[in-house]
């Protein structure tokens, strides 16, 4: 809401200033590093606005879950773009998933919400387990806007 033009948004600079508001906003007592390897992205409102709340949902259950009795963790947010296809991926180095995510997935509100939104971006997501924590990735095309300067943004 901030930008000066809803059609598009530059996604990359907002998804920074997002990711320091939730870290801030949920008061963690554990020290977060975040690290953004994001190349500059445009996107429309209509998108724009569904993917902020999905990397709201992540981020917050990485600080609700991936860093339980320590006291510093570290979270990375990569964006690219190649053609038309965005990916998003957020990484932390947490405990990874619950032996049980399965079973939580279906009653989670933030997993539940998390796939009402990439359903509405027509988006495909998954979380998995790395050798050093979770990762969640996001990929989607992006529409309504073409711009040269993006399409070489890989």
């Amino acid at each position: 809401y901030q930008s000066n033009s809803f059609s598009k948004i530059d996604f990359s600079a907002n998804l920074k200033n997002l990711v320091g508001n939730v870290i801030d906003t949920m008061q963690s007592e554990t020290k977060i590093h975040t690290h953004f390897d994001c190349r500059q992205i445009s996107l429309n409102v209509n998108q724009a606005i569904p993917c902020s709340l999905i990397v709201n949902e992540v981020i917050t259950n990485s600080l609700k879950y991936a860093f339980l009795n320590r006291s510093e963790g570290n979270i990375t947010i990569e964006l690219r773009m190649k053609a038309q296809t965005i990916t998003l991926k957020i990484e932390d180095d947490g405990v990874g998933l619950p032996e049980n995510y399965q079973e939580i997935k279906g009653n989670s509100m933030g997993l539940k919400i998390i796939e009402v939104l990439a359903e509405q971006l027509e988006a495909k997501y998954e979380y998995t387990t790395t050798k050093t924590g979770c990762r969640f990735t996001l990929t989607f095309d992006r529409t309504g806007i073409k711009e040269t300067k993006d399409l070489l943004t890989e």
